[in-house]
């Protein structure tokens, strides 16, 4: 049956019951006739079985103005089986509840306060009207049941625009007020403030009788929020189509609501006590931001972000001129091809290498260079020798376990495979996200919206977790303001795959050229391979659309797509990082992927089901996988991960470090650096077992990004032991990016939400704007992260620029 069906019948029913009690009963008692009363007047008196005492409250309601009706009962000796039981007659409604009034079915309120639904008013009323309202009060008790009775009108119902009000509710006793849009404005913020914890309700219905305020049916209409401290709701003038609604705020009777804690039911025991139910709420009905500040604050990200493009443009294009006027590529391909040793002209003049197109990988039979140590202590240089005379084996050209487990590896021990077939499965890691990423963001599309829709449809506000007091709707978004915000991540991860397409472009030029250009693309500088910097930047777009995706209702359910392309960026600037020096033993794109997969679904299982019993699992696997790593980094790719890997394992333990004479690592560099990481990531593994942190999900990404920032600043520091330099520009971009990332985590910390707690607990959290009035310090957080993010890729993309020009077999792999 439809609602106002329903409606009816109640009022119907109510109607009836009024008409038999006023009228002569079966018995045969009768009503006493009605008594003329007064208003703000305390009547006390007793009723008995049989009897009903009836008050008349007449009052001239002035033109053009609302003014409310709060009746306001007590009845100390009624009891549960035998109410007092209180009927209001209005001329266009009855409202009707007992004395002691039930709650949640174990809470017995014998002193109740209630305001009557005002009759609408008519359009442009010029004149007074006269309004009665009847009390009616009857007990079927046997012994007479005492009462008091006072009548109140409530003057200032009408709630003004920036108008501030104190109240006092409590779960028998709630109160609403009147709000009406002015003609200029068409958004306003209700904000509910307290300094108590007590579970409360605020609510926005329409200007219609009945209206629901008791804890039974707060929730029927409209737009409500549970708060204990702080709420806020914003709502526009199209949510209400007549441009008014009531105010109503309640208190609930229990805590669990709010805050999700397990409670004992108490017995009934008769009344309870008034004052620890009572709760003091400041209301305040505010202006939100004009359509002109709105639009200056949306444009404002687009201006930022557009500035990163016009900077960009300018540095390249101001790199050319420089560089065309200067002749420095002509200087260096002269003294390139000046450098190169007699026997190799030929590769010069016809542009084939052993690392192009032929596939074929080059011997180094002949002009072999052997390794010198320097006095400053940087690792050794190779130095061209005639060896020519020495009896050679071509192992070392053939198999991988020869020039692999040198004590020190140039780049050109670890790019000997075809470069055609290195691109090829490096782009791999692009076009496999692509798939994953269009599988991945159109359902999570579907249901995010599918949530805002239905939060919309309910008015249940506590279904997703915003900054209540920082949103700004647009269209079906509520929070458009933290949608928005992620603009950052798309608009610079397009500059950056911009970058990168321009790099790449200009490669492939050099490659076909042939001659000297091929020559110096294909063997001096790191390989250069481009598929994981495209990755990257599809991942830190994707970031921005999957964060959006979130923050169109952010809630328990699909945390994970905030922070899933997250892992995947951290975990492939590792990669990328790692495979500008190993480009031969860098996993493949289905090995990465599904390893990401792993990570994202140990973030669900840790949240969903957090317990001990997982992190003491988690903690085994981590330790595991922390080991395994450190295997296949140390060995470069050269270990199997079968059963037998602790076996092998075991051994080489016993026998190279427990036995050995000599305990000195053979790989110096990689174990400094495995070292640091074991121990980063073994006080992380023992904080997460002891602290069993809840948000498991940003604790793994910070476990990520830990590991990403000490590959990175390892990577570094050996380039500088290396004796490689580092540009003022890259070191420029390092500082910014350092700065930024400080300034975002701070950012980060001043959480205004938090999704672990209860819709509640999370709104007391809640902060206002401040930037611009229209961002909050999590809006602010997602514009430096983007700007953190794309310095430290470019910081990646130009860090081992100063290398273009050297030998690969002159460059240390560490």
């Amino acid at each position: 049956m439809a609602t106002g069906g329903r409606r009816f019948l109640a009022v119907a029913a109510l109607t009836l019951w009024v008409l038999l009690a006023t009228s002569v009963s079966e018995t045969g008692t009768q009503s006493s006739p009605a008594l003329p009363a007064n208003f703000s007047v305390a009547y006390n008196g007793t009723v008995g079985s049989g009897e009903a005492v009836t008050y008349t409250f007449t009052y001239q309601e002035p033109p053009n103005t609302t003014e409310a009706v709060r009746l306001h009962v007590t009845s100390p000796d009624a009891i549960d089986s035998h109410p007092l039981l209180v009927v209001v007659r209005q001329e266009d409604g009855i409202l009707s509840f007992q004395v002691p009034l039930r709650v949640e079915d174990y809470y017995l309120f014998n002193e109740i306060e209630r305001t009557l639904c005002p009759a609408e008013e008519e359009a442009e009323r010029s004149a007074d009207v006269t309004k009665t309202v009847y009390v009616q009060l009857t007990s079927s008790a046997a012994a007479n049941v005492t009462y008091s009775l006072t009548v109140t009108k409530v003057v200032d119902f009408d709630f003004g625009y920036n108008d501030t009000k104190d109240i006092s509710v409590s779960p028998a006793e709630p109160q609403y007020f009147s709000f009406t849009f002015p003609g200029h404005v068409d958004t306003v913020v209700v904000r509910a403030t307290a300094q108590d914890d007590k579970c409360s309700v605020l609510s926005l219905q329409r200007a219609k009788c009945p209206v629901y305020d008791l804890d039974s049916n707060i929730e029927f209409s409209g737009i409500f929020q549970t708060f204990t401290s702080s709420a806020a709701i914003t709502v526009q003038k199209e949510h209400f189509p007549d441009g008014k609604f009531y105010l109503v705020v309640g208190v609930k009777p229990i805590e669990f609501e709010c805050t999700g804690k397990a409670y004992t039911i108490q017995p009934i025991t008769g009344e309870i006590d008034r004052q620890p139910t009572m709760k003091e709420v400041t209301i305040h009905v505010e202006e939100t931001l004009t359509e002109a500040d709105f639009v200056t604050a949306v444009l404002a990200a687009l201006a930022i972000f557009g500035l990163f493009y016009l900077v960009s443009g300018l540095v390249i294009l101001g790199t050319w001129f420089r560089e065309s006027r200067n002749g420095k590529l002509d200087r260096e391909m002269d003294s390139i091809e000046d450098s190169f040793p007699p026997e190799n002209k030929s590769l010069t003049e016809t542009g084939k290498s052993s690392y192009g197109a032929t596939g074929e990988e080059e011997a180094h039979s002949d002009g072999r260079a052997e390794e010198t140590a320097p006095a400053d202590g940087s690792p050794p240089r190779k130095e061209s020798v005639d060896i020519s005379s020495y009896d050679t084996l071509d192992d070392i050209d053939t198999e991988k376990e020869v020039y692999r487990t040198k004590r020190v590896l140039y780049v050109a021990d670890l790019a000997r495979k075809e470069d055609k077939r290195l691109s090829k499965k490096f782009r791999l890691y692009n076009r496999n996200l692509i798939t994953i990423a269009v599988f991945y963001a159109l359902p999570v599309t579907q249901l995010v919206f599918t949530y805002q829709i239905m939060m919309n449809r309910t008015g249940d506000q506590d279904l997703c977790y915003y900054n209540f007091l920082c949103i700004h709707p647009y269209g079906v978004l509520s929070a458009f303001n933290n949608v928005w915000s992620n603009i950052g991540f798309v608009m610079l991860g397009f500059l950056l795959m911009l970058l990168v397409y321009r790099r790449d472009r200009l490669h492939k030029k050099q490659v076909e050229s042939g001659g000297i250009h091929a020559k110096l693309a294909l063997e001096y500088g790191l390989p250069k391979h481009f598929g994981l910097y495209y990755a990257i930047a599809l991942a830190l777009v994707m970031e921005g659309i999957m964060s959006a995706c979130y923050h169109v209702c952010p809630n328990y359910s699909n945390f994970q797509f905030d922070t899933s392309f997250m892992y995947i960026i951290g975990g492939l600037g590792m990669l990328k990082l790692y495979q500008k020096r190993h480009p031969d033993v860098n996993p493949n794109a289905y090995a990465a992927y599904m390893f990401f997969a792993g990570v994202i679904f140990m973030a669900v299982i840790g949240v969903v089901y957090g317990t001990k019993a997982f992190w003491g699992v988690f903690t085994v696997v981590y330790i595991l996988a922390t080991l395994f790593l450190n295997m296949e980094l140390y060995y470069m790719g050269r270990w199997s991960f079968d059963l037998k890997v602790f076996k092998r394992a075991y051994v080489m333990l016993r026998t190279d470090y427990l036995q050995c004479t000599d305990c000195r690592p053979m790989y110096t560099s990689r174990f400094v650096l495995l070292t640091i990481g074991n121990l980063v990531n073994l006080a992380l593994a023992l904080a997460g077992a002891v602290y069993q942190f809840q948000d498991f999900a940003s604790f793994l990404l910070g476990i990520v990004i830990s590991n990403l920032l000490i590959y990175f600043g390892f990577y570094i520091v050996m380039k500088m032991i290396s004796g490689e330099r580092i540009s003022a520009g890259s070191c420029l971009l390092i500082a910014l990016s350092a700065t930024v990332w400080a300034a975002a985590l701070y950012f980060f910390l001043e959480a205004n939400t938090s999704w672990q707690k209860m819709p509640a607990q999370s709104r007391a959290q809640n902060r206002p704007c401040v930037l611009l009035g229209f961002y909050d310090t999590h809006d602010i957080w997602h514009f430096l992260s983007a700007v953190s993010l794309f310095c430290s890729f470019i910081v990646l993309l130009v860090l081992d620029d100063d290398l273009d020009y050297v030998r690969r077999d002159q460059i240390v792999v560490f």
